[in-house]
């Protein structure tokens, strides 16, 4: 039987401050109606990602009788002709009211306002929509399945606004931009339905909820994650002006930039190079919060590291130019005085982008020495120091068995197996467990050795080193 020890300290450890700013998130039976009809339509899979199975399956049950409803019938024609997806459907959902029990178009709002929002819409698709979506909603008796999960509403409700959103100082945003959150009069709705699908539309945002594999309760969904994740959103109604104004100084470098991430982009769904920069400041602005507000933790790091992944290559320079704007405050009362900046940043950025690939490519640490060297006889050490390419962090270790049934598991004394420097680890060799004629071995577990910049072996294959012992002489 395989064993292995793995120590691993935890990636973040983090203190919220609590603000008293009354700011609070709800259930909207709009945007539930409308993710609940998209995901029946079938078309559209970002709307088949509801992590809770009773509720999903209560919606599939509920509404069976109605698969072949006119409406469902005109999404997925629709879809044919425009490719309404995504943000496109909480954009036009924040145009409506639900008005006398009936779906209509909100007075201060005309026809021709949907396709000015998103193009992909426009007065002919979107009127004829909303007089089907009006039938389906009258003929479902779609009221009666909303209030009956009221229950279920109420708790997301609460776990948002006591485990989420009392921990979000919104004075940040003042401080930044310049602009106080409550003047930009940002609506917050939550939706079971989307999972871990959210949107930052017109005046709102709307946050899915979304479960895991080993947390697939409504009670653990509200993690640091989600606070991320909202106020990511949040920062969306912030960057996104400020994009729309600084885009024709930013337009050229994107696009010199945008070819070489471009298959990373189409996979999170950035799928041109105006989509992947107005997402790219959203996430650069979102860290500076956590930079500013949790500056004991290494969550930044750890959302620039994850950024980076996804493809944003360019992110941990992005991080580091924005000391800049930190240390010259007096120079830039807020962001929008440091855009011209950034702009000529992404410049200099497209021009040596070679060179951010290359930093890129060898992020991360592998195993460059080791003594004594794999295939001696170990009786004769005490220690084995493993080097690295890079600076380490020195809070994590690991040691597994190699994955061979005659090599046996090298006996060390684990929790005496230490740290010499931030390049070198030495493990201690148990000699007392060491037995004559035997091959002996130790497999390094790629993701168990992290470097100072949070990034494992992940992506190289695990050290096995493999020693023998001599046989007993007669």
């Amino acid at each position: 039987m395989k064993k292995a020890i793995i120590l691993l300290s935890a990636l973040i450890v983090c203190t919220f401050p609590c603000y008293s700013q009354q700011v609070t998130a709800s259930v909207d039976e709009r945007f539930e109606l409308t993710s609940i009809v998209f995901r029946l339509a079938g078309v559209n899979k970002e709307y088949q990602k509801c992590d809770f199975e009773q509720y999903a399956n209560d919606i599939d049950e509920y509404f069976a009788p109605y698969a072949d409803h006119e409406l469902l019938e005109y999404i997925r024609e629709l879809r044919t002709k425009t490719p309404i997806a995504y943000d496109a459907i909480p954009t036009s959902t924040s145009l409506l009211e639900i008005k006398n029990g009936h779906i209509v178009r909100a007075q201060k709002y005309r026809n021709t306002d949907i396709a000015e929002l998103d193009p992909r819409w426009n007065e002919e698709y979107f009127t004829h929509y909303i007089k089907l979506l009006n039938r389906f909603y009258r003929e479902s008796d779609f009221h009666s399945f909303f209030t009956s999960h009221e229950e279920l509403y109420r708790l997301v409700e609460e776990k948002m606004n006591t485990a989420v959103l009392k921990e979000i100082n919104f004075n940040w945003f003042d401080s930044f931009y310049g602009i106080p959150f409550a003047e930009q009069d940002i609506k917050i709705y939550l939706s079971i339905t989307n999972g871990p699908n959210n949107y930052a539309v017109n005046d709102c945002v709307l946050i899915g909820i979304p479960a895991t594999e080993n947390q697939p309760d409504i009670n653990f969904a509200f993690t640091y994650t989600c606070t991320y994740t909202l106020m990511h959103e949040l920062n969306h109604h912030y960057t996104t002006p400020l994009m729309d104004k600084y885009w024709p100084q930013m337009e050229k470098a994107a696009m010199l930039i945008y070819p070489s991430v471009k298959e990373e982009m189409a996979r999170i769904a950035y799928r041109n190079a105006k989509t992947t920069f107005y997402e790219w400041l959203t996430n650069l602005f979102t860290i500076m919060y956590y930079k500013e507000m949790w500056p004991t933790s290494n969550f930044a790091d750890v959302r620039t590291r994850l950024d980076m992944n996804k493809g944003f290559i360019w992110m941990k320079r992005s991080v580091e130019f924005m000391e800049n704007f930190y240390q010259n405050r007096i120079r830039y009362n807020f962001i929008e005085a440091f855009m011209p900046q950034l702009a000529f940043f992404l410049d200099f950025t497209a021009t040596n982008f070679e060179h951010v690939e290359t930093e890129f490519d060898n992020r991360r640490p592998y195993v460059t020495n080791v003594y004594p060297a794999p295939g001696s006889d170990i009786s004769q050490y005490d220690f084995i120091y493993i080097t690295f390419s890079q600076p380490m962090r020195v809070d994590c270790k690991g040691i597994w068995e190699v994955d061979d049934q005659e090599i046996t598991l090298l006996p060390v004394y684990y929790e005496t197996s230490a740290w010499l420097n931030e390049y070198t680890f030495v493990y201690v060799v148990d000699h007392d467990a060491l037995q004559p004629g035997c091959k002996y071995g130790i497999r390094i577990p790629a993701f168990a050795y992290l470097s100072k910049t949070d990034y494992s072996m992940a992506d190289t294959p695990n050290v096995d080193l493999i020693y023998y012992t001599a046989p007993e002489s007669d």
